[in-house]
């Protein structure tokens, strides 16, 4: 007999189901102050080479980002990004945390810019457990390719 796959009213498997993280960080503000911040990391194995993060701003105005999975990852330990995404690691916040290691993240867009730190011991676990779903270099084998071959299929679309 095999186990039950228990699915969503979506059809989806629940191994299927994106991987959310909750947390609080900080929004420096300057060099001495920063203010608390809820961050929303999701990682849905739909689209499996990026990381979404997501914040409120403006008190209404919901703000997303997508980027690399990988280059979070590098920057919890390294600095990792040179384009509108930088994360490098941060001994602590400049918000009272003391005795806990960050990372600090740098979105940067035509409009603004925002510099986030947040805990690195959650988003590593975080990390651990998308990489466990999608291990590092198999992201590929889960892309939809019909619809990149859709998209390049000469004559008119059908």
């Amino acid at each position: 007999m095999s186990p039950v796959q228990r699915t969503g009213p979506d059809g989806r498997s629940r191994r299927d189901d994106p991987v959310d993280l909750l947390l609080t960080c900080h929004l420096v503000l300057n060099q001495e102050a920063a203010a608390p911040l809820q961050v929303h990391l999701r990682y849905d194995l739909a689209e499996p080479l990026g990381v979404s993060l997501s914040f409120t701003a403006d008190g209404d105005r919901r703000t997303r980002w997508v980027f690399a999975r990988e280059l979070l990852q590098e920057g919890l330990y390294q600095p990792s990004g040179d384009g509108d995404v930088r994360v490098w690691p941060s001994g602590g916040c400049r918000c009272g945390c003391s005795g806990s290691t960050h990372a600090r993240i740098l979105l940067q867009s035509a409009t603004g810019y925002a510099l986030l730190d947040l805990p690195r011991e959650p988003v590593q676990h975080w990390l651990d457990r998308t990489w466990s779903l999608v291990p590092d270099g198999s992201e590929e084998s889960r892309l939809d390719w019909s619809a990149v071959d859709r998209l390049t299929r000469p004559g008119p679309p059908g």
